[in-house]
């Protein structure tokens, strides 16, 4: 079904979808279908320009074949309708210019939904304020072909969460967001919001930054000894920062990421490792094929999001008194590569400045 345009469309809360990249535009074109009244922000011009010209071709899993979709699109926010509700799709280094972009637009009652892969909650809570903001965690992956095709790559859903403290019920507002997205994959509402965002993070920060600086897929680096090393301590200080913090970290897809988490003088370290090892070729398999988003922005010439994955659990660790030194050399060379300072290669994995 299409999208009437109308604004007295009472179907579904009318929706916007910021960024169209490979999550947001299989996003919107899901909107689309299920006939939400829903426009999409993206930049360049150029590229919202050929959305709006032929539309969202999106297929892969999940889908029974691929579809087209055409949502209103453009590049600038004056033209946009009022939401109720805003899907938050652009990478985390965009958020706050994409959110003044859109401020005069909000209305009182607009809900805004956070989807990074990085952690950036916080500061859209300080500009819409926290009572507004709904976390949102993608457990699926998609590749972005080109600025208007994409394919979903892997199975899974959306856990989503207010930002408040376990034991909190569901609202309203939650039960709107989550059929807006049941239109595109399955849903979970949990009160452990922080616990499901920071597992994901943890995950995203071994898959998506060793995938960067190697430009291997992931089967690829699992494959390697020194990958494997690599994920495991960069876990490891993730999980160890955000227990700290007193968080519980959930499992994602069934992942229980303290598996993972293999620290120097722990007891039975022989079947900690052991266990690790076990855990990675599980997940090399389930995830083998995925290709790192921040790897394809830095073939785009782009910068990536990791000041909101490895430089979050940086940041974090200072809080709380610790270190995380093998994240912090990994913020280290992804900052080298954007700036042309060193290569993307599987030398990366050595541990060694």
């Amino acid at each position: 079904m299409q999208d009437s345009g109308s604004d007295s469309d009472v179907r579904a809360p009318r929706t916007l979808v910021v960024g169209a990249g490979a999550v947001g535009s299989v996003l919107a074109a899901s909107l689309w279908r299920a006939g939400v009244p829903v426009e999409v922000l993206t930049k360049p011009a150029h590229a919202a320009e050929a959305a709006a010209r032929d539309g969202f071709s999106v297929g892969g899993v999940g889908f029974d074949a691929r579809f087209t979709a055409r949502p209103t699109v453009t590049a600038e926010a004056r033209h946009l309708r009022r939401p109720q509700c805003v899907f938050l799709a652009t990478k985390a280094i965009h958020v706050v210019d994409a959110l003044q972009e859109i401020g005069p637009k909000l209305g009182t009652q607009s809900t805004v939904v956070v989807m990074q892969n990085g952690y950036c909650e916080e500061e859209v809570a300080e500009i819409v304020g926290p009572e507004r903001v709904v976390s949102c965690t993608v457990r699926w992956g998609a590749t972005l072909t080109s600025p208007t095709h994409s394919v979903r790559t892997s199975a899974g859903g959306f856990t989503i969460g207010r930002l408040r403290r376990e034991g909190d019920g569901v609202d309203e507002t939650l039960l709107t967001v989550a059929g807006l997205l049941e239109t595109c994959a399955p849903v979970r509402v949990t009160p452990n919001v922080l616990g499901a965002r920071y597992a994901k993070l943890v995950l995203n920060a071994c898959m998506t930054t060793l995938g960067a600086v190697t430009g291997l897929r992931l089967r690829d680096i699992l494959g390697r000894p020194a990958g494997r090393e690599m994920f495991i301590r960069t876990a490891t200080e993730g999980v160890r920062v955000f227990r700290a913090l007193g968080v519980r970290l959930e499992h994602v897809d069934g992942l229980d990421l303290r598996w993972l988490c293999v620290e120097p003088g722990s007891k039975w370290p022989e079947m900690r490792r052991a266990r690790a090892e076990f855990a990675l070729r599980v997940l090399r398999l389930m995830r083998g094929g995925i290709l790192s988003s921040s790897l394809q922005s830095l073939q785009r010439g782009e910068l990536t999001e990791i000041d909101y994955l490895n430089g979050y659990i940086v940041r974090k660790a200072r809080e709380v008194g610790l270190e995380a030194p093998v994240n912090a050399l990994l913020v280290e060379r992804v900052r080298e590569i954007e700036r042309g300072a060193r290569e993307i290669g599987p030398h990366n994995l050595g541990l060694r400045r």
